[in-house]
């Protein structure tokens, strides 16, 4: 019993136990930021889409949502984060979305392959289109 009450002060002092369930420290991460700018059809830059990815793992059969999203600015400029925490590279596909409510939600591109880094993730340039 003596050593419990130590081998606990570890655990909280290793890991924020608050935040993160208990002996269950952050993974690594591989990841990669996109970024770009959403342009018209006719290439002119689009600001206030909402802006997010899915991914699959190879061979990229099944695709899942990413936690995250991004408003384009006032420039057309996006900027999303795409993370696993064991891959090396993942399929993405993203989507974008008018903030007016109802609007349809459109899709922008696939990426056949998205190369992941470990911590600190590199950034993937990667500008979209909306379709005509």
């Amino acid at each position: 019993m003596r050593l419990v009450a130590p081998l606990l002060g570890l655990v909280l002092l290793s890991c924020d136990a608050f935040t993160k369930p208990l002996c269950a420290c952050t993974p690594a991460q591989a990841g990669s930021v996109l970024l770009g700018t959403i342009s018209s059809a006719t290439g002119v830059p689009t600001p206030g889409l909402r802006v997010r990815a899915e991914y699959a793992f190879l061979p990229c059969d099944t695709f899942y949502s990413n936690p995250t999203s991004s408003l384009s600015a006032s420039d057309g400029k996006y900027s999303i984060t795409v993370a696993s925490g064991w891959a090396d590279s993942v399929c993405v596909r993203l989507f974008a979305r008018d903030t007016t409510p109802g609007a349809p939600e459109v899709a922008l591109a696939e990426s056949p392959r998205l190369l992941l880094r470990w911590w600190p993730f590199d950034s993937t340039a990667l500008d979209l289109a909306l379709p005509p």
